[in-house]
Parts: structure tokens; sequence; C-alpha cells
């Protein structure tokens, strides 16, 4: 008998092109949430960079570098207040939206999903059912489902908000002075090795997590249907037992992973609002140094002879 309750699956292609594509095609039967759900994270993207550039607008129009007020500076400043109110009135209507639309999408689509694996079972011989596993093909159609709502509800378009954040502060950042936006992109370079690495650990450790979690959910579903494999009335204290070392085997399984996953986190958050920042200052503060030491030694050379 194939994938029984205490044997691990086995995934013999890693990637497949193929099934991601139809993968991606099933998702796009709904294109108004889908293409939706992308437009309010961008959206939510822009709205959270957007106080930051008002700030220096504000900055620049109270303190210009010829000293003194600049010109307009006061419908320069209402300007930039107004548009910090449509920020956080955007990013509050926008959050909102987060939260409906893409997990109404996901469930929508992890739904239909269900619907057409039933189908697809439904149609198989009865040879497929004497070699597999009750549990395991329930697992796939529950948690192996509720993993791709997931992707679609949620990790999908953080990735989309988080890639709209990076590139749009670093295309901004290199406008206002190539020098501090070649630093932020130099540093950057380490920490994407570093989620590089945490990515390759975290996909390994979830298969294991994976198949921990689809061992024992096979292992209950057969208990309760009182299946041959574990059938209940004659084995209850060695069902007990088994119980327990599979239940055991995945919070160890979930422990491993969760201890890398977490890891990303303090280092993404940490690094951009501690590392990043003080790299920007730092660079900035060297600049400003530089221009003055070049300002003094132009005015100090002439009247010293050499």
């Amino acid at each position: 008998m194939n994938d029984l309750y205490y044997k691990d699956e086995y995934v013999r292609e890693k990637f497949s092109a193929h099934m991601m594509g139809k993968l991606l095609k099933s998702a796009l039967r709904h294109k108004g949430p889908f293409f939706g759900s992308i437009l309010i994270e961008v959206a939510l993207g822009l709205f959270s960079l957007l106080p930051g550039i008002l700030y220096s607008v504000i900055i620049s129009a109270l303190f210009p570098t010829e000293g003194g007020l600049g010109e307009h500076y006061l419908l320069f400043s209402l300007l930039a207040c107004g548009g910090l109110a449509v920020a956080w009135i955007g990013s509050l209507i926008f959050g909102h939206l987060e939260n409906l639309v893409p997990v109404k999408y996901g469930t929508l689509f992890s739904t239909e999903l269900r619907k057409e694996i039933m189908d697809h079972v439904m149609l198989l011989s009865f040879h497929y059912f004497d070699t597999h596993s009750t549990g395991k093909i329930l697992v796939r159609v529950t948690n192996y489902v509720d993993d791709i709502a997931e992707l679609f509800g949620n990790l999908f378009y953080s990735i989309v908000y988080a890639a709209g954040v990076l590139v749009i502060g670093v295309v901004w950042i290199l406008c206002l002075d190539w020098r501090i936006g070649g630093a932020v992109v130099l540093a950057l370079i380490p920490l994407c090795i570093l989620m590089y690495l945490l990515s390759v650990q975290i996909h390994r450790r979830s298969g294991v997590d994976h198949n921990k979690n689809a061992n024992y959910t096979a292992f209950v579903a057969e208990n309760i249907g009182g299946a041959e494999v574990v059938r209940a009335y004659n084995r209850a204290a060695l069902n007990c037992e088994i119980g327990k070392e599979l239940f055991g085997e995945y919070k160890h399984a979930f422990m491993r992973t969760t201890n890398v996953r977490e890891a990303f986190f303090p280092l993404s958050h940490g690094f951009a609002n501690a590392i990043l920042v003080l790299i920007v200052y730092g660079v900035a503060l060297a600049i400003g140094l530089g221009d003055a030491v070049s300002i003094s030694i132009s005015i100090w050379i002439p009247g010293i002879p050499f």
C-alpha cells in the first residue's frame, strides 16, 4: 500500500513549471479579485512611503539650504500636510480592503480547487483506493489545498507589497542622492544572500513539517473512520502510543521550521529599520562633512603660501 500514515511522502520533482502554470491558470479564473489584490498591495506600498517623502518636502520648505524661509513655504507645507492626510486615510481604507479581498479570493479559489479534486477522485479506479491510504487522500483535499489558499490569499500579495516598497524606496533614494542610494543597494546584497539561505532552509524543513502533518492527519482520519490499519476497538492503547509518537514528530518538525521562519522578521525588520537607517545617516553625514571640508580648504588655501 502506498502513502501509509507512517510513511513520509516522497516528491520526485522539486518544481514543475507545468503544474505551476495550471495553478496560475486556475487562479486567473477570477481576474478581478486577483489583480485587485495586487493593486491593493501596490497602493499600500505607495501610501506607506508617501509620509516620509512629504516630511522631507516640509523640512525643505521650512529650512532651505540658503537660509531663511523658502518661497511659498506656507503653501508647500499645507499641501504636504494635505498629502499626509490623504496617505493616512488611504492606508486605512486599503489596509481594510487588504484584510478582505485577498482572503475572500483565497477562500473562493480553495473551494473551487477542492471541488475539482473531488470530481477527479470520484473518477479514479478501485485499484487507486486499494493501494492508497484514505487519510493521505483526505490530506490532499484539506491541508494541501489550505496551503495553496494561503499562497493566493496572503503570501503572494505580501511578496508583491514587500517588493513594491523595496523598489520604490530604492529608486526614490537613488533619485535623491546616488551616493546614499548606492550605499543602500550595496548593503542590501548581504541581506538578500541571508534571506536566500534562510529560504533554502525553510523549504527543506517545511517539507519534513508537511510530511509529519500529513502523517498524523491521515492517522486521525483513519482512526476515526475505523480503517483496517488502525481499527480502534481492539487496539486503543496501541493507537494512543502511535498518536503520541506522530504528534511528537510533527511538533519537532514544526518547531524546526518555525525557528528558521521566525528569523525572517527580525532580520528584515531590524536590518531595514536599524542598519539601513544607520547607513543612510552615516553616508549623509560623511557627505556633509566632506562638503564642509572641501569648502573650508577652498577658502583656506588661497591665503596660505605653499
